[in-house]
């Protein structure tokens, strides 16, 4: 970048820009009624207070979601050519399962409350 591009940017930005560095992890996809058995090898711009990975969930620029396994600690050239390019999300798994489980009580506790009212 060149100087006059610098001067952009405020000093914290400069300083989050510099704490990322990107990441090798295995994850899983993502369905909408299960999470596949065989891991995929991803690459994911961190810092270093998110390195926990595991339960969290990632998007590619697709918008599918993966859920993150393991953080690979020496990845090897010949990994990175195959790495998917995924991009962190604020959501865990755990989160998102409550809500596709709390859409489901809900319907279920209406059909009930109708069940009986007739």
């Amino acid at each position: 970048m060149k100087e006059q591009q610098l001067s952009l940017l405020s000093r914290v930005e400069l300083a989050e820009i510099s704490k990322v560095k990107p990441c090798v992890i295995l994850v899983r996809a993502c369905y909408k009624n299960r999470v596949s058995i065989e891991k995929n090898i991803a690459l994911v711009n961190l810092t270093e207070a998110q390195t926990k990975v595991k339960g969290r969930l990632f998007k590619d620029r697709f918008g599918e979601l993966y859920v993150g396994c393991a953080l690979i600690q020496n990845p090897k050239n010949t990994v990175l050519n195959n790495a998917i390019p995924l991009y962190r999300s604020e959501e865990t798994l755990s989160s998102k399962l409550e809500k596709d489980v709390n859409k489901i009580k809900l319907l279920l506790q209406q059909k009930r409350r109708y069940y009986y009212a007739n």
